[in-house]
């Protein structure tokens, strides 16, 4: 007769179900943990990147407060290095102002005066009156103004309003820009 063992093959079944689960339980471990791996990775890198962006934040407020602090010297800076710009053009306006009536006072000789010398800072000219007391020596200063030398230092020089006085003597009217006077 033959017997019959259903314990035995349910017994297999069971052992074969059991590997099988075994097999999955292996699985779903790894899985989960390259999951729990990857999250806690990501965990600590967001941990990691906010310290280092409060540490940035920390070091841009530090800068933005030295900035700040350095804000009024660099003002003063500014203010200073733009009046100082001004000093420069202000004196070189008055060494070309200085040149050009020492130039004129000396060139026409000692029986010629120089007079009513104003300038216009406006347009860079120094105006004035040359005075002579004969017709031979204002004709001298007239060659001299239309020398090439006087031209060359003064290329905008021009003259005019030449008159005879009730006293006898001559004068003219001498306008000399400075804008383009050579630096020497």
């Amino acid at each position: 007769m033959l017997l019959i063992n259903f314990v035995r093959d349910r017994r297999k079944k069971l052992k074969a179900l059991s590997e099988g689960d075994k097999k999955y339980f292996k699985l779903t471990a790894i899985v989960s943990g390259v999951l729990i791996f990857i999250t806690l990775a990501a965990f600590g890198g967001r941990i990691y990147f906010s310290t280092q962006l409060k540490k940035l934040d920390s070091e841009i407020k530090r800068y933005e407060q030295q900035v700040l602090a350095y804000e009024a010297r660099e003002e003063a800076f500014v203010v200073f290095a733009n009046k100082l710009d001004t000093l420069v053009q202000i004196f070189q306006s008055r060494k070309n102002k200085q040149q050009a009536i020492d130039y004129f006072s000396q060139i026409f000789g000692p029986d010629v005066l120089v007079e009513r010398i104003s300038y216009q800072a406006d347009d860079e000219t120094v105006d004035f009156v040359v005075r002579s007391p004969s017709v031979f020596a204002m004709d001298e200063v007239i060659d001299i103004l239309d020398s090439a030398e006087t031209k060359q230092k003064f290329p905008t020089s021009q003259r005019s309003s030449l008159q005879r006085r009730d006293d006898g003597t001559y004068s003219v009217q001498i306008e000399v820009g400075l804008g383009d006077l050579e630096q020497g």
